[in-house]
């Protein structure tokens, strides 16, 4: 039976590392989380965990920056890897290799590594500026309660509206700036040259 190596929290709050035998890596994490551990990855023991993601700074897309939209569907496809039976470190590993924003494949194999060393997943998240307030607290309450998968995926849903309503915030004022603009370049134009040019006619005239 092959050993495999586990990295978990445990229902204290405990990060708990070691290795054991299992039939899978899946059946040792079912295990794990029938304890009410929080499993964020089991792998081969004599394997190291592949870093994943690392992208070259002389690639073009790596200064790219990371949009609303990439955060998004990368929790949408977190959540459903982790209730497919994955372990977050999985679920966070294949989104990376997965992502099409060479940023964002890096940062997310950043928090892979934040994680291993014993890091929360919320925390791991926090030192990286794409992921705001409201996504971080609402994975601190899912690793706390255990439900990180429906968690992850109402993170994703709320930052889904708030884009949503950014972008009809903006298109609601479009078409008032357009005649703003429009109409102080009139203004501009009466004042500083035909207004003028009127003044000037009228004193020739004299």
């Amino acid at each position: 039976m092959p050993a495999f190596a586990f990295t978990a929290r445990d229902s204290g709050g405990q990060t708990q590392k070691g290795v054991r035998s299992a039939a899978s890596a899946r059946e040792l994490a079912s295990e794990l989380r029938s304890r009410g551990w929080l499993v964020f990855g089991v792998e081969l023991a004599e394997e190291e965990s592949a870093s994943g993601g690392q992208v070259s700074d002389w690639n073009p897309r790596a200064w790219l920056s990371v949009r609303s939209v990439d955060v998004e569907l990368a929790l949408q496809q977190i959540s459903v890897m982790l209730r497919s039976g994955l372990t977050l470190l999985q679920a966070l590993s294949t989104t990376a290799e997965h992502s099409e924003r060479p940023r964002l494949k890096k940062i997310l194999s950043q928090v892979c590594q934040r994680i291993q060393e014993g890091a929360s997943f919320a925390d791991a998240m926090a030192a990286h500026p794409c992921f705001d307030n409201l996504t971080i607290q609402l994975i601190k309450v899912g690793e706390q309660t255990g439900n990180l998968d429906v968690v992850v995926v109402k993170a994703a849903e709320a930052m889904q509206r708030r884009r949503m309503l950014m972008q009809q915030l903006v298109t609601a004022l479009t078409y008032p700036s357009i005649v703003l603009f429009a109409a102080l370049g009139v203004t501009s134009f009466m004042v500083f040259f035909l207004i003028p040019k009127r003044n000037r006619s009228g004193e020739d005239g004299f």
